[in-house]
């Protein structure tokens, strides 16, 4: 059976909020399940199911831009993870919300650091670095990813002609 990618309901709040804090190696505090119960009505949180168990999700946030959404969060459980459920996670929330850019932040750490490398691999590009943001000497990158329907339709003609 597939696994499928699908809106995150309120019932799903507290699997979803226990499943991201497993995935960022930290531990679960009461407010991850404020956020996610909070966005099941008012952004775009989904989640990647597998035989009707939760194993990823991603939340994303509206901003000024009409055109341009916000990562919050993107996870997968580590059994899943390099199968492309983050790559559909992402597809997904361009489809739902018509954005041409989506923005997504990182902040690294010993258990994150395989994030740059997953955002990097699905076309994101390093906007830029801020040394020690959270004064938790952990540094904070912005990633940005575009998407313009005919830069894309250019690419695979060329690819299609090499």
């Amino acid at each position: 059976m597939p696994v499928k990618i699908l809106r995150a309901r309120l019932k799903d709040a507290y699997s979803i909020s226990k499943l991201e804090c497993d995935c960022y190696k930290i531990k679960w505090h009461p407010y991850a399940l404020w956020v996610w119960t909070r966005a099941t009505k008012l952004w775009w949180p989904l989640k990647a199911v597998d035989r009707g168990k939760i194993i990823g999700g991603t939340l994303a946030l509206p901003t000024k831009d009409p055109r341009m959404i916000y990562i919050d969060t993107l996870f997968v459980h580590k059994n899943y993870r390099r199968s492309g459920i983050a790559k559909r996670l992402v597809d997904r929330i361009m489809k739902d919300t018509h954005a041409t850019r989506i923005q997504a932040d990182v902040a690294i750490r010993p258990p994150v650091e395989a994030s740059l490398t997953l955002f990097k691999k699905l076309g994101f590009r390093k906007l830029k670095t801020m040394k020690n943001y959270y004064r938790e000497n952990r540094d904070y990158t912005l990633f940005e990813l575009r998407r313009n329907k005919f830069r894309n339709r250019k690419e695979k003609i060329v690819r299609s002609r090499n």
